[in-house]
């Protein structure tokens, strides 16, 4: 797809954009003009990784190109798994997305239907999957009790740490990037 990536000035970037540096695809989080006395001016960019949400900190030269990636995320609803794939519909068209496990990595354990995932794409390719950062799991099965706890198991090989009064069926709110315990939740899914 040659329109989907193009050369545009750091000037112009804006907090949001997209852009690929270094191969990967970034998203722009700040954008600082600095005006220096005597030399050239320059930009300070802060751009965070979409794949492995690692952040950096750049200088350029502000009439510097840099490459402006045509990036689509698409809110999806997780629909099953066949061996390795997982399949996915598109909350916007409908479509069937499918989805190699190799791609979506050690996300898996957090896929479970009812849950609105972001996929991202790059000129159509599968990128990364975005996860909320908190969801309502049933708990599967008890695994062990001990004077402080017990381990929740919640399916997909996902334990949490949970309190002594949860038990199994039980619906509760897990914090997905720290894998912690939030609270029971009343009303079942």
């Amino acid at each position: 797809m040659k329109n989907s990536i193009r050369n545009i000035l750091i000037d112009n970037l804006n907090i949001g954009d997209k852009i690929i540096y270094n191969d990967e695809p970034f998203i722009v989080i700040k954008n600082e003009f600095i005006k220096s006395g005597k030399g050239l001016s320059f930009n300070r960019i802060r751009i965070k990784n979409i794949i492995s949400n690692k952040i950096l900190d750049k200088v350029f030269k502000s009439k510097d190109n840099i490459k402006k990636a045509y990036i689509i995320e698409k809110s999806c609803f997780f629909l099953y798994r066949v061996k390795n794939i997982f399949f996915f519909i598109s909350c916007e068209d409908e479509s069937h997305i499918k989805i190699d496990i190799n791609l979506i990595k050690n996300k898996y354990i957090f896929i479970f239907k009812k849950i609105n995932y972001k996929l991202i794409f790059l000129n159509k390719i599968f990128i990364n999957i975005i996860i909320p950062k908190i969801i309502n799991f049933k708990v599967i099965n008890i695994i062990c009790v001990n004077n402080n706890y017990v381990l929740s198991d919640l399916g997909n090989n996902l334990m949490i740490k949970s309190p002594l009064f949860i038990k199994s069926g039980d619906i509760i709110r897990v914090n997905i990037e720290k894998k912690e315990y939030i609270s029971k939740v009343k009303n079942n899914l």
